[in-house]
């Protein structure tokens, strides 16, 4: 499982309403209902980063070398926004 920094889930499926269940198969099958808190999931889930090339306008890349800027944390924190995650 890999959260990705989500935080908008569905809520809880009702009961038998959205399950299908082979009786041939599963006669004698059962459904459990749990509960899992977000923050114990984060906590265990590894975030797994790619490496991405991209190309930018010299002036800005001369003007963040000077100001030590990390651009893969600048990108990330942007991508977040713009796709709302």
């Amino acid at each position: 499982m890999a959260l990705d920094g989500k935080t908008n889930f569905p809520g809880p499926a009702k009961l038998r309403n959205n399950v299908e269940i082979d009786s041939q198969k599963y006669d004698d099958s059962f459904q459990l209902p749990f509960e899992v808190s977000k923050s114990e999931i984060k906590g265990s889930v590894k975030y797994e980063t790619v490496k991405k090339n991209t190309t930018i306008p010299k002036y800005l890349a001369d003007e963040a070398a000077k100001r030590n800027i990390n651009f893969s944390q600048i990108l990330t924190e942007a991508l977040k926004e713009k796709l709302e995650v």
